[in-house]
């Protein structure tokens, strides 16, 4: 398993909440969920940024475990070792993150999704598999809806998008809501999970939301990415000019960018 390409971009410069994880038999990436409200954990701005950092220095040291036993252990050991610190957190604020990764074992590779991060596997034969979660992207777009109908409105757009998302947070982990990797709930048995010999397989490409933009706007195509056509800053450059133009209310131009390349 070879690194070719990786990126982890955060507009806001000195902090993010995406990250990159990489181990001996495992990578995959990382992206904390924007907080109803902050509230830091020192170092780190918000509670998200804590759990993903988290999440991926401690998710390598594990090497014989599947990788959502992993992220569960993992929340386990957060939970007892800051007890006294998530006191201070209701059910709605508690951080929680989305992931994608993969996982070499024996002679197969093992992908893992939960949340809105997204695994691309390219085949020795050109075929391409995608894994995502549309559980959570129902979610996402009420809060957009939303957000626009209040800027449209000449609304607060900030109090309906708290709103919306505490109204969501009720919805996670539970059976007609979606998933995340969170301090609560039986997560690990929800990831949605795929299974090929490794010996099929010539790339994969994982990455955020944040990175998904390039392909939902036409900015490249998988394919350019796949092949080494395009590299992921060229990419993500292209992106951020994009989202700098764009009229669009739809459009983010604050959002974390991660995304790994790799070549079996």
């Amino acid at each position: 398993m070879k690194i070719i390409d990786q990126i982890l971009h955060f507009p806001n410069k000195s902090w993010g909440e995406d990250r990159i994880f990489i181990g001996n038999n495992l990578v995959g990436v990382i992206d904390g969920s924007s907080p109803i409200s902050v509230i830091p954990i020192s170092p780190y701005h918000s509670q998200a940024e804590w759990l993903s950092e988290n999440l991926a220095q401690k998710i390598p040291l594990y090497g014989n475990a599947c990788l959502p036993d992993i992220c569960k252990n993992i929340t386990n050991q957060l939970n007892a070792s800051h007890s006294s610190v998530l006191k201070k957190f209701n059910e709605a604020t508690l951080p929680c993150a989305v992931l994608a990764g993969i996982q070499m074992i024996d002679d197969y590779l093992h992908g893992y999704v939960i949340g809105d991060c997204t695994l691309i596997i390219q085949f020795h034969t050109g075929e391409i598999k995608i894994l995502t979660d549309n559980r959570i992207r129902h979610f996402s777009n009420l809060t957009r809806i939303i957000r626009n109908e209040a800027l449209l409105s000449g609304n607060d757009s900030a109090k309906a998008v708290k709103n919306q998302m505490t109204q969501n947070r009720k919805m996670m982990n539970t059976t007609d809501g979606f998933w995340t990797v969170a301090l609560t709930g039986a997560f690990q048995t929800q990831f949605l999970e795929c299974q090929y010999k490794t010996e099929e397989i010539n790339k994969c490409l994982l990455f955020s939301d944040g990175f998904e933009r390039v392909f939902s706007n036409s900015l490249c195509s998988i394919s350019d990415i796949l092949d080494s056509k395009v590299t992921l800053y060229s990419a993500l450059h292209s992106l951020r000019n994009w989202e700098k133009s764009s009229k669009n209310i739809d459009v983010k131009q604050h959002d974390d960018v991660s995304a790994v390349l790799i070549e079996l």
